[in-house]
């Protein structure tokens, strides 16, 4: 048994998956939640952890002094596979009183439906449903650095059709960096709801790139999709700054009278397809 799995033997049964090891959140339990849920996630490159439902995060040494063996507290730092760093990510920090989103939440789900969002889509984006505080009634898109890292969020109001950030926080991030796989075409488009709906998509937030993502495409077949009729200059400075670093560059306007990609792709089964055609031509 690893070091880190001996720290944690107290949190009991556990699930392995990729670089994840899956507990049932003690927080939840102490809460009166429902258990066997699997929910608290610890990352074994990072050695972050966080629990999906109720929110408890921070680093291994955090969950051992809570809840596991805090007598190998010390000599698990000193003598564990992993280094231990402590990270925060650009001073983000994490929404409060967020949950999973649920089948009770019906306005909710409705609306994501339209979107084209469904209920393995909360899971594997990390959306949830804000209950209170100062983005209650909110839906929050969570984004992660491929080492699990917490690096920006979204708070959807989409009530009033507002859209909340983090304050003070530049836009030069990779949203949703865990997910994309960099061996296949990479999508660019405006929106969070745009990239739910088109495969291996980042969303850049707005018109603009910045030199994270720049970085990160540098050698890659780069498919762009914005709206047909956009502001030129911006394109244009767009399109001069991903051709300057990619292997190979298309962009794909969408019909004028489709609003955006993801009202588009929802709606359009001849862009879809043509959208198909374009990622295997690149992947040939």
């Amino acid at each position: 048994m690893s070091n880190l799995l001996i720290a944690l033997k107290p949190l009991g049964d556990y699930k392995e998956r990729f670089n994840q090891i899956k507990f049932n959140c003690p927080r939840c339990e102490e809460s009166g939640a429902a258990i066997d849920k699997y929910n608290l996630e610890v990352n074994i490159k990072t050695l972050a952890f966080k629990c999906w439902a109720c929110g408890y995060h921070g680093y291994i040494t955090r969950l051992i002094e809570d809840y596991g063996n805090k007598d190998l507290k010390k000599e698990f730092e000193s003598r564990n596979e992993h280094t231990f760093i402590k990270k925060e990510y650009r001073g983000i920090e994490p929404i409060e009183f967020l949950r999973k989103i649920n089948k009770t939440d019906k306005e909710v789900i409705n609306y994501l439906y339209l979107r084209g969002v469904n209920f393995e889509d909360f899971d594997y984006y990390n959306i949830k449903y804000c209950y209170s505080g100062k983005y209650k009634n909110t839906i929050v898109f969570e984004s992660y650095t491929e080492d699990g890292s917490l690096n920006f969020w979204i708070a959807h109001d989409w009530r009033n059709k507002k859209y909340h950030k983090p304050e003070g926080v530049s836009l030069d991030v990779i949203f949703w960096e865990d997910k994309i796989d960099p061996n296949f075409p990479i999508i660019l488009v405006e929106g969070i709801y745009d990239a739910i709906v088109i495969p291996n998509a980042i969303p850049m937030l707005g018109l603009d790139i910045y030199s994270s993502l720049l970085n990160f495409i540098e050698g890659k077949n780069v498919i762009l999709i914005t709206d047909e009729i956009v502001n030129a200059y911006k394109i244009k400075g767009l399109e001069k700054k991903i051709k300057s670093v990619t292997n190979s560059y298309i962009r794909m306007p969408i019909p004028t009278d489709w609003r955006d990609p993801n009202y588009c792709v929802m709606r359009n089964s001849e862009f879809k397809s043509k959208l198909i055609n374009q990622i295997e031509l690149q992947i040939a």
